[in-house]
């Protein structure tokens, strides 16, 4: 029968699988505006979903655009968010107090056509089971960055039971969610404390701004296929990985490629920028020092190899992520796939302190990320209780 290895009692029906497309009304996607408000209506980013939950809303666009070119990613209460762009696979529930709000086009929206016979809790959850992200695996493109297209979430297939038992499940994957959404915040919290001390010494400090060129020079990394990726062998950055695993510095590698060839390869303290974007120019200004060297590059990134004594990498990467992003932002070029190059971020200016003072504030970053880096271990453990219960109440 086609029922779970973990299952309330007093249930024994067999359960049903659809197509997502099946039981929505529709399933779409936003774009990016051509000019963002300093507030307005709330846009939601990828970055903003974090464990089934809209955090931080940071981009506003106007009432105008909001009804007009986006009207088609216009929210409405009990919409599903499911990224499609970057980080696959992260979802939210649009609530009523973040409204009104859009999206651009990294984010699907699947909008339900029943609600009453599929219970949001339960759904939401289900999309974040392990055969859903072995889906998203296996379906998704590696370019630029990592990309699902509409055709396929609308392919995705979800097995359901009675609304009943949906909702005993949803309950019980909730309890866990507050746990898991305490522990978050927790997390932004302390992200939050260090992107605003770190603007705070940035800003204070009483020195001039020089471009970037005077310190150094960039080199640009090599394609590499979906193919050789591996789970062993020799480490790999690939150019999304910028986004969604690294901070300011990369300490550790989780990825690998069969063998090396001739890729260009890590040095320490290289600084790494991704290129372009599907998603805005604030978030293609993600730049990461690697402390790790030998590691492969993958495609679409520029590497900063500095030639001064006089300027610290580390606290580049930290300065460029918080004090200098807008600025270095507006450099970027296009609409649909956003681009940075060498010359325009070689033209931008940075401020250079002394050597201790950099050195100071790279360290008292790093200080944070440490702590950071131990919650994030207690909310993973939180998640892997959750994900043991998911792989044995779902079929």
């Amino acid at each position: 029968m086609n029922v779970p290895k973990l299952r309330f009692k007093e249930f024994s029906d067999e359960w049903q699988v659809m197509k997502i497309s099946n039981i929505s009304s529709g399933i779409t996607k936003g774009t990016t505006p051509k000019k963002y408000s300093d507030s307005g209506i709330n846009f939601i980013k990828v970055e903003n979903i974090h464990d089934n939950t809209i955090t931080n809303i940071n981009s506003y666009i106007s009432t105008n655009t909001h009804n007009g070119k986006l009207k088609r990613s216009i929210l409405k209460e009990n919409d599903i968010l499911f990224s499609i762009a970057g980080a696959l696979g992260r979802t939210a529930i649009v609530k009523k107090d973040i409204l009104p709000a859009n999206t651009n086009q990294a984010c699907s929206i699947i909008r339900l056509d029943n609600p009453d016979e599929i219970n949001l809790n339960y759904l939401i959850n289900r999309l974040n089971n392990t055969d859903i992200k072995n889906y998203i695996f296996k379906c998704q493109s590696v370019g630029a960055q990592p990309n699902l297209s509409l055709e396929q979430v609308n392919n995705i297939l979800i097995s359901y039971p009675s609304k009943t038992e949906q909702r005993k499940i949803g309950k019980l994957l909730s309890i866990i969610d507050k746990k898991i959404e305490l522990q978050s915040k927790k997390i932004e919290a302390l992200k939050l404390f260090k992107s605003g001390q770190i603007v705070k010494k940035i800003k204070s400090l009483d020195c001039k701004e020089v471009e970037l060129k005077k310190f150094g020079y960039f080199i640009s990394s090599n394609s590499i296929g979906k193919e050789k990726i591996t789970i062993s062998g020799v480490p790999l950055i690939l150019y999304g990985d910028l986004y969604t695993k690294y901070s300011e510095e990369i300490t550790k590698i989780n990825q690998y490629i069969k063998d090396n060839e001739k890729y260009i390869k890590s040095e320490i303290n290289d600084l790494l920028f991704p290129t372009s974007t599907t998603v805005d120019a604030i978030s293609l200004i993600s730049p990461s020092v690697i402390n790790i060297a030998n590691v492969v590059y993958g495609g679409d990134l520029l590497i900063f190899k500095t030639i001064s004594s006089n300027v610290n990498p580390k606290f580049l990467s930290y300065q460029i992520n918080h004090f200098k992003r807008k600025e270095f932002a507006k450099k970027a070029q296009g609409t649909t796939i956003i681009h940075i190059h060498a010359n325009d971020l070689l033209s931008s200016k940075v401020k250079i302190p002394d050597l201790n003072t950099q050195i100071l504030i790279a360290h008292f970053g790093n200080k944070i990320n440490k702590k950071i880096e131990l919650e994030t271990l207690k909310l993973n453990k939180l998640k892997s209780l959750k994900k043991g219960l998911m792989q044995n109440l779902f079929v």
